[in-house]
């Protein structure tokens, strides 16, 4: 079995979009990357990403530029 050397993405679905975000930016001190009314994105580390979607978010259609 190949061994795993990082994740690269994590993604968590949240009640309270802002208030998870906060607590990731203001505790644990995690610089944001992205930000929208459906997601979060924070760098980890220099090399991962943490995805923090509303819940339910992704059921909603998106539109694409």
């Amino acid at each position: 079995m190949p061994k795993l050397d990082r994740v690269l993405e994590t993604a968590l679905y949240v009640n309270d979009l802002e208030r998870a975000a906060r607590f990731y930016a203001h505790v644990l001190r995690l610089r944001p990357l992205f930000a929208d009314a459906r997601l979060r994105a924070f760098a980890v580390g220099g090399v991962s990403v943490l995805l923090l979607f509303r819940r339910g978010a992704s059921l909603e259609t998106t539109r694409m530029p």
